[in-house]
Order: structure tokens, then C-alpha cells, then sequence
């Protein structure tokens, strides 16, 4: 079930479009699961564990992969246009995410509009899609196991500041692809309307490359057609940052002749 809430139903045009694609994908998820519920949060009731109290889990025994997917956004004066530092700690101890909620607006590509929409803002910009920070799990973890988790603020203002926050957890199977890539965005030449303010274009294609594979991904080779339908290939040597536990991380890649 999709709604949408707290205000933004009654200002703006929305549309949503679903995309199917057909074939074997990366790895099968096995259970998407909201870690705490959706909702805001202030932080008094943060430091006091009101709520996003530290929660055990039961993890999947028979999964692979375990991520968390982190969407917050900052409102109130001091919430929205001051940048604070959040984490998420697993097992006690040592917290082992610390990332601070802050997105760039200026490159907006809805634009221009009427109000602030040009000033920065805690995870989100009007008209652009609210930043997923995401953290690899396996290291600290064993399938099977449970553990806890916990969320909060390292840093913060104290007053007109609170935070619409949703934490989940991914679990995967499997890879089912020893060496395997895929072309996750055209960011040029494109007609697409969260780039146009780097299109159109006429130099060089800029794509986003994923590693769907379990193999660490050194170089990869690319076969385009221009339009003069002339075939043109492209080998690119990639630095290490498309690994097998990280797969989800994306590489800009620029395709010339």
C-alpha cells in the first residue's frame, strides 16, 4: 500500500511509474523489514529512547547479505538547513555508521522554482528524490544470529529540529552471477528530466555501472552504436571500489571512442 502524507498530498503534482524487468537478478531478496516504524522524531525523545530504542532482530539463517537502508530528512529551522551527524550502532560498543544528513539543492533540476528550493536542506531538496544512505552488515554479523540495533544523533541543535526517519533491513541471498555488471543510468546524452542540467549533451556519454556480480570487477568492456550506427567499444579500468560486498556501490563512467 502506498500513501502519501503530512502535507505534501495537497501542494503538488505527483506521479509514480513502476519498472518490471524480466531475467535473473543480482541476488534474490529474501525480506525487506521496517527496523523501527516510520515516523519523526525529536531529539529529546532520541537521547531518552522514547523512541528508535536499541531493538533486537532475528536474522535469517539461510541469507547471505544483510544491509540497512537509512531515509531521513531534517525539518524546523535548525532540522532542515543545518547538517547534523546521525548513526546507526550495532551490538553496543563502538558505532559503526556515523553519517551526516545534508544534500546539495543549488544542481536542483527542477528549476527554477518560487521559495528556498536553491538553499541546502538535511536529506532532501524540493523536487528531487530523499538521499538512501545504505551500510554493509555482513562484516559484524552471522546469519542466523540476532542482534541489536540502535539509532540516533551524535550531533544537534537542540531546538525547532526534528526528523522524519525510516530505517530498514535488506536481506539477500546468494549472488547469482560469478562476473556480472549492469548498466544502471544513462546520465548522458539523455532526455531524462533529473539531468537535464547536464544535457543536452554532445561530448562524451557519462553512464552508471553496477557490480551484480561476486567477482571484484577490474576492467570492463562496452560495445555502443552511434548514430551513424557505427559500432564503437570502450574498455574502461575500474578502481576498487565495485567489490562483492558493496555491489551496490555504482561507478561514473565516461565512454569515448
Amino acid at each position: 500500500r502506498l500513501s502519501i502524507e503530512m502535507g505534501g498530498q495537497n501542494q503538488e503534482d505527483l506521479d509514480i511509474k513502476f519498472l518490471y524487468i524480466t531475467g535473473t537478478p543480482e541476488r534474490e531478496v529474501l525480506n525487506i523489514q521496517n527496523i523501527w516504524p516510520f515516523r519523526r522524531a525529536y531529539p529529546g525523545g532520541l537521547e531518552a529512547d522514547s523512541y528508535f530504542e536499541p531493538r533486537t532482530i532475528n536474522l535469517e539463517p539461510f541469507a547471505s547479505y544483510y544491509k540497512i537502508r537509512s531515509t531521513i530528512t531534517g525539518h524546523g529551522q535548525n532540522g532542515e538547513f543545518v547538517p547534523q551527524e546521525h548513526f546507526i550502532n550495532v551490538n553496543g560498543g563502538s558505532k559503526e555508521f556515523n553519517y551526516e544528513v545534508w544534500k546539495y539543492c543549488g544542481q536542483n533540476p527542477i528549476y527554477p522554482q518560487g521559495g528556498t528550493w536553491i538553499f541546502d536542506r538535511a536529506g532532501w531538496c524540493p523536487g528531487t528524490p530523499s538521499d538512501i544512505h545504505q551500510f554493509d552488515l555482513n562484516q559484524y554479523v552471522e546469519p542466523g544470529e540476532s542482534i541489536t540495533l540502535d539509532y540516533g544523533l551524535n550531533t544537534s541543535s537542540g531546538s525547532s529540529e526534528n526528523y522524519l526517519v525510516s530505517n530498514q533491513l535488506v536481506t539477500y541471498g546468494a549472488y547469482n552471477f560469478n562476473t556480472d555488471a549492469s548498466i544502471e543510468r544513462v546520465l548522458s546524452p539523455t532526455n531524462q528530466v533529473e539531468n537535464e542540467r547536464v544535457n543536452a549533451a554532445c561530448n562524451e556519454a557519462k553512464i552508471v555501472i553496477k557490480n551484480t556480480g561476486s567477482n571484484t570487477l577490474n576492467s570492463i568492456t562496452i560495445r555502443y552504436r552511434d548514430t551513424m550506427k557505427q559500432e564503437r567499444i570502450s574498455i574502461s579500468e575500474l578502481p576498487e571500489i565495485l567489490n562483492q560486498e558493496l555491489g551496490w556501490k555504482s561507478l561514473l563512467s565516461n565512454l569515448t571512442e
